[in-house]
């Protein structure tokens, strides 16, 4: 079973170990798949808890939910998804700037991410994608159905964080800005 171009496809890029909350995300996926006969749930990564993870998957969904492990081709598999979700065990973990959503956000794909740590200094709830509080299944469900149901919210978010990324998150930009750092710092050691 593959990336299936029928379906809207909601990704997951994250270890799977202590840190993150994929059980949030295994939960929303069962009552959502029992609403949506086209939605397919991708997750990309490795670690501990991946055993576990697919063990909590219910049997009637297990055809709508791929494990691709450990992948050198993410890029490729975001720009075949619709949504970008990242979801994180707050209690004690606060992610910092996610280089999971930040690809997201340069595919062009919506956001939806757990309202912790650097999260909100990327996403920009209701214009780059949606932000939720910590293991609050009713909430992401909510966010998901809202993008799954609305193609033109999607690619409104994809394209306002896109843009977001490229002017505040480029790699020129940060060179640039620690360039000034260090020049300022040099000049205040004079």
């Amino acid at each position: 079973m593959g990336l299936d171009n029928n379906m809207v496809k909601i990704v997951m890029v994250a270890g799977f170990r202590p840190a993150k909350d994929h059980a949030t995300l295994v939960k929303a996926a069962a009552s959502l798949c029992a609403q949506y006969n086209k939605l397919q749930f991708v997750l990309i990564g490795d670690g501990e808890w991946k055993n576990s993870v697919q063990h909590m998957i219910p049997v009637e969904i297990s055809d709508k939910v791929l494990f691709l492990g450990n992948r050198e081709d993410v890029e490729q598999i975001l720009l075949r998804c619709d949504i970008g979700v990242l979801l994180n065990n707050t209690r004690g973990h606060a992610e910092g700037l996610s280089n999971s959503i930040m690809e997201y956000m340069a595919a062009g794909l919506p956001v939806v991410a757990t309202n912790a740590g650097g999260t909100p200094e990327l996403v920009v709830d209701g214009v780059t994608g949606y932000l939720v509080n910590s293991f609050n299944t009713d909430e992401l469900i909510q966010r998901l159905k809202t993008l799954i149901n609305s193609i033109d919210l999607r690619n409104r978010f994809g394209r306002a964080g896109r843009q977001r990324i490229e002017l505040d998150f480029s790699l020129d930009l940060m060179a640039k800005k620690y360039l000034a750092l260090y020049q300022e710092l040099a000049g205040s050691c004079k």
